[in-house]
C-alpha cells in the first residue's frame, strides 16, 4: 500500500499514520489561531476567504474522520488485543476518555465554525479569539495524551498481525471513501 499524503494513510505503519494525522490537525489549528490577527484589519479579502474556507473544509473532513478512525478501528483493535483484567480495563478507560475529548473538541469546533463560514463567504462575523485559543489548547492536550500514552500503549498491546489488520481496515476505509465520492 503506497502513501496517500492527503490523508496521512501510508498503510505501512498505522500507528504512525495516527501520529501524522495529529501533526496535520495541529498545523491547521496553528493557522486557525493566526486568523484573529489577520482579521484585525477588517473584512477578509478573497485569498483570506479561501484560506478560511479551506480550514473549515479541513476540520469538517479530516478531524471528524480521524476521530471516527480512532474510535471504530484503533480503539476496537486495542480492546480486542488487550489481555483480560487490568490491561483491558485501562484500555477501556483511556478510550472512554478520548471519546469524551473528541466530542468536547467537536462541540468547540461547532461553536467556531459558524463564524468562519460567514467570513469565508465575505460576510461579517464575530470570531472569538478566546474560543479559538481554548479549542487549540484542548486539542493540543488531547493530541499530546494520544502521542505520549495511547500510541505507545497501542504499540505495546497490538501484535504485528493486529497492526496489519488495522492498516488494512484504514486503507479500505479510505479507499471506499474515495470510491463513494467517485460514484
Amino acid at each position: 500500500m503506497g502513501a496517500d499524503t492527503a490523508s496521512g494513510i501510508s498503510g505501512d505503519n498505522p500507528l504512525q499514520d495516527f501520529s501524522t494525522a495529529h501533526a496535520g490537525i495541529l498545523q491547521h489549528i496553528g493557522q486557525l489561531e493566526a486568523l484573529p490577527a489577520k482579521l484585525a484589519a477588517g473584512a477578509p479579502d478573497k485569498p483570506l476567504q479561501r484560506e478560511i474556507a479551506a480550514l473549515v473544509a479541513f476540520f469538517n473532513d479530516e478531524m471528524y474522520e480521524h476521530h471516527e478512525q480512532e474510535e471504530r478501528e484503533l480503539f476496537f483493535e486495542l480492546a480486542r488485543a488487550a489481555e483480560a483484567g487490568d490491561e483491558l480495563e485501562m484500555v477501556r478507560s483511556v478510550c472512554a476518555r478520548l471519546v469524551r475529548e473528541h466530542r468536547q473538541v467537536e462541540r468547540a469546533w461547532a461553536g467556531i465554525e459558524a463564524g468562519l463560514k460567514r467570513l469565508a463567504r465575505g460576510k461579517d462575523a464575530d470570531l472569538d479569539p478566546a474560543a479559538i485559543k481554548k479549542f487549540a489548547a484542548d486539542y493540543g492536550s488531547h493530541a499530546r495524551f494520544e502521542e505520549t500514552m495511547v500510541l505507545p500503549l497501542s504499540a505495546k498491546i497490538l501484535r504485528d498481525g493486529d497492526k496489519a489488520a488495522l492498516a488494512v481496515k484504514l486503507h479500505l476505509r479510505h479507499s471506499l471513501g474515495k470510491l463513494a465520492a467517485y460514484v
